[in-house]
C-alpha cells in the first residue's frame, strides 16, 4: 500500500515539473513554443512623442530577454511598412526622422527572438475632439456658430474656428469662408460674415494640432433674403383730409433699415416711385407711426409701408380705407 501511495506522489510530482518546465519554455522567447503564445514576451505600453514636424519618439517596455525589435509604420489610411527591424533588444526606443505631418501616423512594434516574431504594441496619433454648435442670429449676411474642444487628442490645439460653403463638408482647405477662434481646450464663438441672402450654407467647427485637422458634425442653415420683413398698420383717425398708420419691421434681412415709411394712392399697389403720397419716418426695425394727409374728402385709398435697406425696397401688406365728407 505504501509503495502505491509513493508511486502515485512521483506521478503528480513529474506532472507539475513537466507544467512548470512547459511554461518556462512558452515564456522563453527563443524556445520554440514560445511561437504558441507571442503574448507573453510581447512589448508594451507603446508611446509616441512629437518632437517637430518631421520627427517622432517612440518608447516602449519589454518585460523578458529578446533578440531584438522591429517597427511597423502606418500613415493616414495607407498600408503598413517596415521602418526598421535592426534594434537591439537592450533598446526601448527609437526615434523615427522620416514623417512628415501633420498627418495621422501609426506605429506597431514586434520583439523578435531566434526564429520567433512576439504579438505587438501600438499606438497612433490623434486629433482633437470637436463639435459643432448651432447657428443663431441668421441674417441675409451673418450669423453666428462655434464650437467646444474636449480633447487635443495629446497635442496641443494650434487653431479653432468654423468653417462654411455652400457645398457640403467645407474643409480648411476648400470653404467660402473661415475663421480663426483662438486656440486651446473650451468653448469657442465664431461670427460667420459676407454671406449671400437666401442661401444655403454647411458649416463644421475645425480643431488643429501638429498631428493635423479634425471637425465636428456638420450644420446646416439658410440665410435671409436680404429685404426686409414688415406689416402695415391698421388705419386709424381717417379724417377727409388725413389718417394715421405707419409699420412694423420684424427684420431687416442682414441690411441695415435706412429708410421706412408709407406711401398711399387711389390706384393699388403704391409704391416709392408710383404714388399720391409718402411719408419719412427714421430709420431700423420695429414699429413706427405715420401721418396720411393731404386727402380728397370720399375717396378710397390704398396704402402700404415700406422699408429700404442696400438690397432693395419691400412693401407689408396693402390696406384701403375711405376718407369721410363728400367728393
Amino acid at each position: 500500500m505504501k509503495h502505491k501511495v509513493r508511486f502515485h506522489l512521483v506521478i503528480l510530482m513529474l506532472a507539475v515539473v513537466a507544467n512548470s518546465c512547459q511554461k518556462i519554455e512558452r515564456d522563453n522567447p527563443w524556445d520554440e513554443k514560445a511561437k504558441n503564445d507571442p503574448d507573453a514576451w510581447a512589448p508594451s505600453n507603446l508611446l509616441l512623442t512629437i518632437n517637430d514636424t518631421t520627427s517622432i519618439s517612440l518608447k516602449w517596455e519589454q518585460t523578458k530577454t529578446v533578440e531584438g525589435f522591429k517597427i511597423e509604420r502606418k500613415k493616414e489610411d495607407g498600408a503598413w511598412e517596415l521602418v526598421t527591424s535592426s534594434i537591439d533588444g537592450s533598446q526601448r526606443q527609437y526615434v523615427d526622422a522620416a514623417v512628415t505631418l501633420p498627418a495621422i501616423y501609426a506605429y506597431r512594434v514586434f520583439a523578435f527572438a531566434g526564429k520567433n516574431t512576439s504579438s505587438y504594441a501600438d499606438a497612433e496619433l490623434d486629433l482633437p475632439t470637436v463639435f459643432s454648435t448651432e447657428i443663431t442670429n441668421i441674417s441675409g449676411s451673418t450669423a453666428t456658430s462655434g464650437g467646444y474642444i474636449t480633447g487635443d487628442g495629446g497635442f496641443a490645439v494650434t487653431a479653432r474656428g468654423v468653417v462654411w460653403s455652400s457645398s457640403q463638408n467645407p474643409s480648411v482647405t476648400d470653404n467660402q469662408g473661415i475663421t480663426s477662434d483662438g486656440t486651446g481646450i473650451s468653448s469657442f464663438i465664431s461670427e460667420l460674415t459676407s454671406l449671400t441672402p437666401s442661401t444655403i450654407y454647411y458649416l463644421r467647427a475645425y480643431a488643429t494640432n501638429i498631428a493635423g485637422t479634425h471637425y465636428g458634425n456638420e450644420l446646416s442653415f439658410s440665410t435671409k433674403g436680404g429685404l426686409p420683413v414688415l406689416t402695415t398698420a391698421k388705419l386709424t383717425a381717417i379724417t377727409a383730409t388725413s389718417a394715421t398708420s405707419g409699420g412694423n419691421i420684424t427684420s431687416d434681412g442682414g441690411f441695415a433699415v435706412t429708410a421706412r415709411g408709407v406711401v398711399w394712392s387711389s390706384s393699388q399697389n403704391p409704391t416709392i416711385t408710383n404714388n399720391q403720397g409718402l411719408s419719412s419716418d427714421g430709420s431700423g426695425v420695429g414699429s413706427f407711426s405715420s401721418n396720411i394727409t393731404n386727402l380728397q374728402a370720399g375717396t378710397v385709398y390704398f396704402v402700404r409701408a415700406y422699408a429700404i435697406n442696400s438690397k432693395g425696397t419691400h412693401y407689408g401688406d396693402q390696406l384701403s380705407f375711405t376718407t369721410t365728407g363728400t367728393a
